[in-house]
């Protein structure tokens, strides 16, 4: 049996001489949810709720644009700015 050290270099490799793309992307798509799902076993039971509301949320569409985000998020550090608290 191969030890955890060997495989992860077999899967390096093996990657490593991966030319296509398309193949490239969807072992990308496998191992994200993978490694998200073990990462949410981090989050506290608050945090986790508010990443499902999140989650649900953007599903039904209730999200705003990037250009939008950056207007909210420069109006804001422009308010911030001008209260003196930056310095």
């Amino acid at each position: 049996m191969k030890s955890k050290k060997q495989l992860k270099e077999e899967l390096h490799q093996l990657i490593d001489s991966i030319d296509d793309e398309q193949v490239l992307q969807t072992l990308n798509e496998d191992l994200v949810p993978y490694v998200a799902k073990k990462d949410a076993a981090l989050l506290t039971a608050q945090q986790q709720q508010e990443l499902e509301e999140a989650i649900a949320a953007a599903d039904k569409g209730e999200t705003v644009s990037f250009d939008e985000f950056k207007a909210s998020m420069d109006k804001w550090r422009t308010a911030y700015k001008s209260t003196g608290a930056s310095k």
